[in-house]
């Protein structure tokens, strides 16, 4: 069977119309993603709260300090029934092994799931130019007795309500660990808590293929991540908005870091 010819003129018209359709869903998709992720530099921090005292009195609820962020901490998280047992201290946390700030926040063990999570001003997520990758960095110190509080005393800190880093309430429940919301997929680390001792934790957020958060229990170095990291986990979320603290164990917390280089959140003390 003989095919009829194409134009050569409408070829060229559908070609056109093809491109400019592509570069359009190109610049729109672009249009979506913020200037200041789009011109962001190559290191620094991009956001970080050092839980300073504040005028309005000690509790973490509502609090606004630090920078990099949109909104004051708030009551969030999965099925969180309480906020106002995270409270601000005036002192740093004792046995840090980066630079603090003055103030820290701590809670009591809690009978019921308790959780503050805060914006960031730049969503974190794969872009278009660039290296898509964040660092993050916490300081924990567990409070005496580990696993007081409901569901084995858990507390870390949570990325969108999704990912959970820190002391978990199944499972490796003395380690440092990765998990999806629930206990779901638990990477342990092999690292053990323990109670009195201030740990740091590093995470990696990656967003080049494959996408995945990798995790560092108190890493030896401050310019380079380590080689070998203690957890990789690979479920990331399509982006990450909000920063949380998550618990029912008694702990306290300092010095919350997101950076572009991992130097940027490990600082020397």
């Amino acid at each position: 069977m003989k095919l009829p010819s194409l134009n050569p003129l409408r070829v060229l018209l559908l070609s056109l119309s093809l491109h400019f359709a592509a570069a359009h869903a190109e610049k729109a998709n672009q249009s979506t993603i913020p200037e200041s992720l789009l011109n962001r530099p190559d290191t620094g921090l991009v956001a970080s709260d050092g839980f300073a005292p504040e005028a309005e009195g000690p509790a973490l609820d509502r609090a606004n300090g630090g920078t990099g962020f949109s909104l004051p901490w708030e009551l969030g998280g999965f099925n969180v029934r309480l906020a106002d047992n995270y409270t601000v201290l005036t002192n740093s946390i004792p046995g840090a092994s980066v630079r603090t700030t003055g103030g820290c926040v701590t809670s009591a063990p809690t009978a019921a799931i308790s959780g503050l999570h805060r914006y960031l001003e730049d969503t974190l997520l794969p872009l278009p130019v660039g290296t898509s990758v964040w660092y993050v960095s916490i300081l924990f110190r567990p409070s005496e007795p580990l696993g007081k509080g409901a569901f084995n005393g858990f507390f870390g800190l949570t990325l969108d309500d999704e990912i959970f880093i820190g002391k978990p309430g199944g499972g490796a429940v003395n380690e440092w660990v990765i998990e999806g919301r629930g206990g779901e997929s638990q990477v342990p680390t092999g690292k053990r808590l323990a109670a009195g001792r201030t740990d740091l934790l590093v995470l990696k957020i990656d967003y080049s293929r494959p996408r995945r958060v990798t995790l560092w229990v108190n890493p030896a170095g401050r310019t380079n991540a380590p080689a070998k990291p203690d957890a990789i986990y690979d479920r990331l979320p399509p982006s990450m908005g909000r920063i949380g603290l998550y618990s029912t164990g008694g702990f306290m917390a300092d010095e919350l870091r997101v950076g572009r280089t991992f130097a940027d959140v490990v600082p020397a003390p």
